[in-house]
């Protein structure tokens, strides 16, 4: 899902695509596969197949607390280096650091209580798009609402699988929406 946020970001911000030239983008969209996608995937299979995780949708709570640390290792390493990166915009930059916190928020409150992490990741993506757009003045863009009806299927399923009660995806959903809406509101 971070990956899926920031693509829309970079390609369908106007102040981003404006602000930052094209191969900022793509250096930026580059490391956000490679350290919210690749290294992630490679992280959960690796756990998996050493069977410190029953299965890879990470259905039992307790399983999810280091895979979770692992990735918001990731999401800082990513952080620091968009950070270090010169012509990114500030905005952008804060949007990414608000879904580090709604990520370690969602770990903190796992080890509790579990929260709908899917949810979390669906709804980031229009927090973030919204955040982005209100940081930067821009019109929010209409695959806003497609990122929106997503998010919504996504808690839908959630609920349908029965792999968490409704609170579980209303406090997944707000914690990711608001994770990295308000920083750009904010900025």
């Amino acid at each position: 899902m971070p990956f899926a946020g920031m693509i829309c970001m970079l390609l369908l911000n106007s102040a981003v695509k404006e602000n930052m030239p094209e191969e900022v983008r793509a250096y930026v969209a580059e490391l956000t596969l490679l350290f919210t996608v690749i290294f992630p995937a490679f992280v959960f299979l690796l756990f998996y197949k050493m069977g410190w995780v029953s299965d890879l949708n990470l259905t039992v709570r307790k399983e999810r607390i280091v895979p979770t640390f692992l990735l918001i290792l990731l999401f800082i390493t990513l952080y620091w280096l968009i950070n270090e990166t010169p012509g990114v915009l500030p905005e952008l930059k804060t949007i990414l650091l608000g879904s580090i916190i709604g990520t370690v928020i969602a770990n903190i409150i796992t080890v509790f209580w579990k929260i709908s992490i899917h949810a979390l990741g669906a709804f980031s993506v229009a927090g973030a798009i919204a955040g982005i757009s209100v940081a930067t003045h821009a019109d929010i863009p209409t695959f806003f609402y497609i990122t929106l009806v997503i998010a919504v299927c996504v808690g839908i399923s959630r609920l349908i699988l029965k792999r968490h009660t409704p609170l579980q995806v209303v406090m997944g959903s707000l914690l990711g929406f608001l994770s990295t809406f308000l920083p750009g509101f904010f900025y």
